[in-house]
């Protein structure tokens, strides 16, 4: 049962998994555009799987869509509830969302502040499912809070180096092994 579900937009759905992680059986459930409502909509389609392990990012097209940040936390939360539901013995894992460029931030309403407060709410709800929560961002800030230019070409998405500082990030909970 080596299997490893990555779930998330096209922040995940860019992640070359397999590459960073060789031994494991990935799958890629990235969708670009994806929303926390459109996640909901996918799970039934994994319930067939019995990953060894989930890696979660959702939330930053909410965002950019206007959906409030209490609707992100409440869909996040449900999404973890069914996991807990249909995958008993898997660990589950949920990032917090990535810094974005400033020149993004009113488009995307999430400044350093508010990325912090929403991460710190996303920790919360994963404690609260029995999940374990990975805040990546840090990393991925420069001094302003913004994203860093050079992990990313557009401010929002990933580059090469953006996802290798990901898969550092996350190699450690990737490869240990866990105990059911």
């Amino acid at each position: 049962m080596n299997e490893i579900i990555f779930l998330g937009d096209s922040l995940t759905a860019g992640g070359d998994w397999e590459t960073f992680f060789p031994g494991h059986t990935i799958h890629n459930y990235g969708v670009g555009g994806d929303t926390t409502a459109d996640v909901l909509k996918r799970l039934p389609t994994l319930y067939k799987q019995q990953p060894e392990k989930i890696f979660l990012m959702i939330g930053i097209n909410d965002l950019g869509n206007q959906v409030p940040a209490q609707k992100v936390i409440e869909n996040i939360s449900i999404i973890l509830s069914r996991f807990r539901r249909h995958f008993p013995d898997t660990a589950i894992y949920v990032l917090g969302l990535l810094p974005i460029a400033s020149q993004l931030w009113s488009q995307i309403d999430l400044s350093p502040g508010k990325l912090s407060d929403l991460n710190t709410q996303i920790k919360n709800v994963a404690e609260d499912n029995n999940a374990s929560f990975i805040n990546i961002s840090p990393g991925f800030a420069d001094e302003e809070g913004s994203l860093k230019d050079s992990l990313t070409n557009d401010g929002l998405h990933l580059n090469p180096s953006g996802y290798e500082e990901w898969a550092n990030r996350i190699r450690d909970f990737v490869t240990k092994n866990e105990t059911s």
